[in-house]
């Protein structure tokens, strides 16, 4: 299933100069437009990073990620759908 997701905000909650093995992730912040976001789904995040190439063409690549965990408003849950 294809699940849609606007995405409005974000911010790092690492703290400056971390080690890889000390990072702790971010958070975003959105609407969920069709389908469910659970704990433990794959994400991907679009268009991701994006670059030129040697040639000056723009590229893009998608950023992979898990869900650990999600709050509405303070409050912890396994999922949320669209509503």
């Amino acid at each position: 299933m294809i699940h849609h997701y606007f995405h409005d905000s974000s911010f790092d909650v690492n703290k400056p100069g971390s080690e890889v093995d000390d990072l702790k992730g971010g958070v975003a912040g959105g609407s969920i437009l069709k389908g469910v976001l659970k704990v433990g789904h794959e994400i991907e995040v679009r268009p991701g990073l994006v670059s030129k190439d040697a040639d000056g063409k723009l590229t893009c690549r998608p950023i992979k990620s898990r869900i650990v965990s999600l709050f509405a408003e303070q409050v912890p849950d396994t999922d949320y759908f669209a509503s």
